[in-house]
């Protein structure tokens, strides 16, 4: 049986942080076109995330003002 996972927006928006940070690394660190490539794979991970996060907070009813300004601070 499957069970479902808990994972809240704002787990999702620090996930996107993460992320994020990690892609602006890449491109700071990664030299050429496969660090081109990896950093540009990671971006689009964050940003998958980052809209990720509104869309379960909305389906889920979890808005909150604090999970809001922490999407926006993301």
């Amino acid at each position: 049986m499957l069970h479902e996972r808990r994972i809240t927006p704002n787990a999702l928006s620090l996930a996107s942080l993460l992320v994020g940070l990690l892609a602006c690394a890449a491109f700071a660190a990664w030299p050429g076109f496969s660090g081109l490539l990896g950093a540009w794979i990671l971006s689009q991970a964050a940003y998958t995330l980052d809209c990720m996060d509104g869309m379960q907070a909305r389906w889920k009813d979890l808005r909150s003002p604090a999970g809001t300004a922490l999407d926006f601070l993301v």
